[in-house]
């Protein structure tokens, strides 16, 4: 990673999280000798993936989608992001750091391609989230999503007619998958959660 840094390259930082409407701090109040009560429904209905990618200059790839989220999905998006990255910047400056969930099982597939081989992987090791700037960025944008769902829960709530629920409710998830994401994540906050993870990062004896 410090090699990267040390060469200038272009470090983008990718992952996924998932989230669903009914999204809620952990904590809460009540009256003095009353115990406070956790309202939220327990069937949580519909999960949406976000799956980002991030450099110190803000966001550069984003998609929000329903439903599984496997290798192929994965692979996809990351030609999709690479394609994108290559009007903007020679691929042979990009470094794509990323972990070990499941559906990056077989990312080396897509670097093994022509097309991306010149681009440099960095896959990070196990319990090793803080060389991924893109985790701060997360616990922000997390944050952000709960108020927006707690000022709409009247509105979520409320269907209108000739709408399915599902397809209501999908229109807010979808909104806080694509719009909320980068209106949170702005140079400034990409930037302070690199240097954040350098910070924090453990150096090296």
């Amino acid at each position: 990673m410090l090699q990267c840094v040390a060469a200038d390259k272009k470090i983008l930082y990718l992952d996924e999280t998932n989230f669903n409407l009914w999204i809620s701090r952990s904590y809460g109040w009540s009256l003095a000798g009353e115990r406070a009560v956790d309202l939220n429904p327990t069937g949580k209905g519909r999960n949406i993936h976000v799956i980002a990618c991030i450099s110190r200059d803000g966001v550069e790839y984003l998609d929000g989608r329903f439903g599984s989220f496997m290798w192929e999905a994965a692979n996809d998006f990351i030609r999709a992001m690479l394609r994108n990255q290559a009007t903007r910047e020679p691929l042979n400056n990009v470094t794509v750091v990323l972990d070990n969930p499941p559906c990056h099982n077989r990312v080396e597939e897509v670097f093994n391609e022509a097309e991306f081989s010149e681009v440099q992987c960095l896959r990070l090791g196990p319990y090793s989230p803080m060389l991924n700037g893109i985790e701060n960025v997360f616990s922000v944008y997390k944050a952000a999503v709960k108020r927006y769902m707690a000022a709409n829960r009247r509105n979520i709530l409320n269907v209108p007619d000739g709408m399915t629920i599902q397809d209501h409710r999908s229109r807010f998830l979808m909104y806080a998958a694509n719009r909320i994401f980068p209106e949170v994540v702005t140079s400034d906050c990409a930037a302070s959660a690199f240097i954040t993870r350098l910070v924090s990062s453990p150096t090296p004896s």
